[in-house]
């Protein structure tokens, strides 16, 4: 699975079709068993994500503080907290 895979939206808000199977998919109570890294990333990717607001990945984001970030800003993220660099304590 690509999670960064970059999705570039027809529009900003989803439709509220989207909106509604988002919210269906919502668990309201926790399972018995986890569910895994796989299986809940997907759920978030795939089922999830499609009812979020896109205005980040469009080219008309100008960046509010309560929140979102560019695409590659995201792959950047991912990167530094992957290698988790302590460049700090390096000589």
């Amino acid at each position: 699975m690509n999670y960064m895979r970059v999705r570039v939206p027809a529009h900003v808000l989803p439709s509220q079709a989207a909106i509604t199977a988002a919210r269906a998919s919502i668990r309201t109570r926790l399972p018995l068993q986890a569910l895994g890294h796989e299986a809940t990333a997907s759920h978030l990717h795939d089922e999830i994500t499609p009812g979020l607001n896109n205005a980040s990945q469009s080219s008309r984001y100008y960046g509010f503080v309560t929140g979102g970030a560019t695409p590659i800003a995201v792959v950047a993220d991912k990167m530094v907290t992957k290698h988790d660099q302590n460049v700090q304590v390096c000589l």
